[in-house]
């Protein structure tokens, strides 16, 4: 088999909304004190001086704003507003170097007198005839937006800020902080199923962007990004599908997509550009009548959408853009996408992908071909070779034929050096197979909030939707050069692992994820365990392989609380390290130990029983028997012991 065979399995879906991107956000910063908090409002000493160094920690997190308030630049290319206190009057005398701010705090504003008391101990300490100003720090009151004390704690001293991305970078590194958390808001509606704080760490994600706005819609609208985020779907441990669309907020910005399609336009809300913040262009044209043409800055096609003479499907190209950068529909939200319009000939694709090598920035291109066929062409096989090598990384349609496509004389799937894209759909939830998108090309099955809607399905679609996860994962972790190798180790890496059913033997079982794997339930229903339940744990008994929980009772059910079969310790009361090696066909007095025997009871050819040894020598199944003490070498035993 000369070509990969990876074929990432997508259920194709499709939606029209999406909650605006968040810039900048509120952080609870713990500042360890050194002093011991549980006197601060005994002892005035203590709350002086405490209050004196939180302020000093202010301070120093301030200047960092200061320095670095081009950072806080919303979508839309305007200053946060929060910043103009920069400039105001009282923020100008900062600028004297024995002046500092004081923030008050508007819960217990009594930590004014705190630096009151410092600046009277200076002044009257102070014996010099020098101008003071040039030795004491005058503390100018301000009631600051940006950053503001909250209160003590018993692991150190709480205080709150506003904080772009870059800024929070650098907090955490100043010393003395404890903590750094965003704070997040608190609703009395369904919207906080989902914890933002533990997707971050298990994503490791710089911050987490959430799109949930047709969540509880039936026919789960956008259903082919939530599925991209989450692991299996089982309806009896989340009852509720969770029709939630998590991904980073980079969002695959600075990263090039180059679509070879007959034709694409962009007079769609989808191809928002944020401002400049990112290119949506034409930028060629390979036609079967004019050749190649690339085009001018100044003409209109560049931006407006372009196509081939002799175009077969006016809204291919469009849809598979949409689906991998669009706005609501795509991914790669923030990429840049690039049509290189070409006619449906080999020689064409061979100067598309020849343009694209010319421009290609080297680990920042990906190229998708939502296209198949029969027949190999050396010559396109070796510039796909090149355009590996110079780090371009290509994703290439399987086909809707159900064929083996890893011949190679099938185009585009059978190649080396790409990363080939299957579909299917109906094998996690059958009502996630009812899905839409916005009608490009006129045609349309139903009409919603002033939309026209309809649905299509296939490797054309799945394919730039993997692309766009690649962006995304490129985007996010800028330090790593991406190359055709990588990311396809990465991407299986990721993947969910046999979670399809039906396909061939030969055919990789592998279903996209973008490192998001936990299931949330919509209305808080767990009646499992592990990543498929919210990360929930067993109250009572194990979490087995399959994530359900299990009682343990001695009887062969127990065995999937063994270790060696996937007990997962993490999410469990407890796992059974592995059984005994060694049987007992009969037991006097229950009894176990050396001279007794094993509590795990064989009277045929089968295990019909399985029991723990106390140190006490009894079997047993409780606590008591299987815990602490436990003969492991006599029966099960926690696998904690």
């Amino acid at each position: 088999m000369k070509s990969l065979s990876f074929a990432f399995m997508i259920v194709v879906l499709f939606n029209y909304f999406i909650n605006a991107l968040a810039d900048n956000d509120h952080y609870i910063i713990t500042i360890k004190t050194k002093i011991n908090l549980k006197d601060y409002d005994d002892d005035q000493n203590v709350k002086d001086a405490v209050d004196v160094f939180v302020n000093d920690k202010l301070n120093d997190i301030y200047d960092i704003i200061e320095e670095n308030k081009d950072t806080y630049t919303l979508e839309n290319g305007q200053m946060d507003e929060r910043l103009e206190e920069l400039d105001s009057i009282v923020m100008n005398k900062r600028h004297h170097r024995s002046t500092k701010l004081l923030f008050v705090n508007q819960v217990n504003p009594q930590n004014i007198t705190a630096i009151q008391n410092l600046q009277n101990l200076q002044k009257r300490s102070d014996n010099s005839t020098e101008i003071l100003d040039d030795k004491i720090e005058e503390y100018i009151p301000v009631e600051s937006k940006l950053v503001s004390p909250i209160c003590p704690l018993d692991s150190g001293y709480a205080v709150v800020i506003y904080a772009s991305d870059e800024v929070i970078k650098k907090v955490k590194k100043l010393p003395d902080i404890k903590r750094c958390n965003k704070s997040i808001p608190t609703e009395n509606d369904a919207n906080t199923y989902y914890n933002l704080d533990f997707i971050q760490k298990e994503t490791n994600w710089t911050d987490v962007i959430v799109q949930d706005r047709f969540k509880n819609v039936s026919r789960n609208f956008y259903s082919h990004l939530s599925l991209l985020s989450q692991s299996h779907f089982d309806s009896e441990s989340t009852e509720v599908y969770d029709n939630t669309y998590y991904y980073p907020k980079t969002a695959g910005q600075d990263i090039d997509i180059y679509f070879i399609e007959e034709s694409g336009y962009f007079d769609y809300d989808e191809f928002d550009t944020y401002n400049g913040s990112r290119t949506i262009t034409c930028d060629a044209i390979s036609d079967i009548n004019y050749d190649f043409t690339e085009l001018s800055y100044d003409d209109e096609r560049r931006v407006k959408g372009c196509e081939v003479s002799n175009i077969k499907n006016t809204s291919h190209g469009t849809i598979v853009s949409m689906t991998a950068g669009g706005k609501y529909t795509g991914a790669a939200k923030k990429a840049n996408l690039h049509i290189i319009a070409t006619s449906l000939h080999s020689f064409s694709e061979l100067q598309s992908l020849e343009y694209i090598r010319k421009h290609a920035r080297p680990n920042k291109t990906i190229i998708n071909i939502s296209r198949t066929g029969y027949g190999y062409y050396s010559e396109i096989q070796e510039k796909i070779i090149e355009l590996r090598r110079s780090g371009v990384i290509i994703f290439v349609a399987a086909g809707n034929n159900k064929e083996n496509c890893c011949s190679s004389m099938h185009l585009y799937g059978g190649f080396d050096d790409v990363i080939t894209v299957g579909a299917t759909e109906d094998t996690i939830d059958r009502d996630i197979s009812e899905v839409f998108y916005p009608s490009v090309g006129g045609f349309y099955l139903f009409e919603k909030d002033g939309t026209d809607y309809f649905r299509d399905y296939g490797t054309s679609y799945a394919t730039p939707l993997v692309a766009g996860v690649a962006a995304t994962i490129m985007s996010e972790h800028t330090e790593i050069r991406y190359n055709y190798n990588l990311m396809k180790k990465t991407l299986i890496d990721m993947s969910l692992k046999d979670i399809l059913y039906g396909l061939p033997g030969e055919t990789a079982n592998r279903f996209i994820n973008n490192g998001k794997r936990v299931v949330y339930s919509p209305n808080n229903a767990y009646h499992g365990c592990g990543e498929n339940s919210g990360y929930s744990k067993c109250s009572k008994g194990c979490c087995s392989k399959d994530n359900k929980c299990i009682e343990f009772d001695g009887s062969s059910a127990s065995q999937y609380c063994y270790v060696s079969l996937g007990c997962q310790s993490e999410y469990s009361e407890f796992c059974l390290s592995n059984k005994s090696t060694s049987t007992s066909t009969r037991l006097v007095n229950n009894r176990c130990g050396p001279g007794y025997g094993s509590c795990i009871i064989k009277k045929s050819r089968y295990i019909d029983g399985v029991g723990c040894c106390s140190k006490d020598g009894y079997c047993g199944t409780s606590s008591q028997h299987c815990g602490k003490g436990c003969q492991s070498e006599f029966g099960a035993c926690y696998s904690s012991n």
